[in-house]
């Protein structure tokens, strides 16, 4: 053998030699999952049942407010009885609660807040009375709390119940529709004990206004001492416009010694068009002037 080709062998040998060490280098190196190929330098992709899951975002501070109970039904009371009822609730949150105002639905319901600031983990009451003396049958009354909890910004809760009628009165707001000038109009009120067997006498009736007349009292014959009627009409020249008046019954039974019945009228004039008068109050403050029947 020449001595040019051992001078190839001696460059050739040493190339394969060290490409075959490294292929097998590269076969003992344990695939990991986002490591860097000690070949190549580049980062390796993790498989798809290793993907690395998101972290849960860290939660801010904040209030949470939670009621034992939100709906409290009083079952059935009679007409002129009071409830009253505690609504209990926590801060369950990790930040102060705070209330900055409690409203009702009706004007028949009074509130009143143990604390306006609760600290996390604190114990609150609302407190709520219900005056069932304008009310009948089945209602509910809406209380709610206005709060700094991202959550429930007006939190609500509800209070419901029937009431029942000691004497049924109807209707509770009589109309007599649009009356024009002059009109001869006439409607009527009754009056009967709801409960079987009981009794009683219609000792006065009075309205607010002299335009309003009323009577005389019926008694139904069919319900002797236990229901009567009230009839009701408008006299003079009563002013244009919509008006509200008031009729007030005065019995002689212990538990419902007055009843009242709103009577609205619309009176327009001769062409038809109700003329500008001052609207009548919220609360149908009554006009002057007054009739009283004993």
């Amino acid at each position: 053998m020449s001595a040019q080709t051992w001078g190839w062998r001696w460059v050739v040998v040493p190339i394969c030699l060290a490409f075959l060490l490294g292929y097998f280098l590269g076969l003992a190196v344990p695939e990991t999952s986002g490591s860097a190929s000690p070949l190549t330098g580049t980062q390796s992709r993790p498989s798809r049942g290793e993907r690395a899951k998101p972290k849960p975002l860290a939660t801010s501070d904040a209030p949470r407010i939670r009621f034992a109970q939100e709906l409290f039904d009083f079952g059935t009371v009679e007409q002129g009885q009071k409830v009253v009822h505690v609504f209990e609730f926590t801060n369950a949150g990790n930040a102060p609660l705070e209330i900055s105002d409690v409203t009702t639905s009706c004007g028949c319901t009074a509130t009143m807040l143990s604390s306006r600031r609760l600290a996390p983990g604190e114990k609150g009451q609302v407190r709520a009375e219900f005056d069932s003396e304008k009310y009948r049958d089945k209602v509910q009354i809406w209380l709610h709390l206005f709060t700094n909890d991202p959550r429930r910004r007006q939190a609500t809760i509800l209070l419901q119940g029937n009431v029942a009628q000691i004497l049924r009165v109807e209707p509770r707001e009589l109309d007599l529709g649009v009356v024009g000038e002059g009109q001869q109009v006439r409607g009527s009120i009754r009056v009967e004990a709801a409960r079987p067997g009981e009794a009683f006498r219609i000792l006065g009736i009075e309205s607010s206004s002299d335009a309003v007349a009323l009577g005389p009292v019926q008694e139904d014959p069919a319900h002797p001492g236990a229901a009567y009627t009230i009839p009701v009409s408008l006299r003079g020249r009563p002013p244009y416009g919509m008006l509200w008046d008031s009729v007030r019954l005065r019995t002689d039974h212990p538990e419902r010694p007055t009843l009242e019945v709103k009577v609205l009228r619309t009176v327009t004039s001769e062409a038809g068009q109700p003329q500008a008068t001052p609207a009548p109050s919220v609360d149908g403050t009554p006009s002057s002037g007054g009739t009283h029947l004993h």
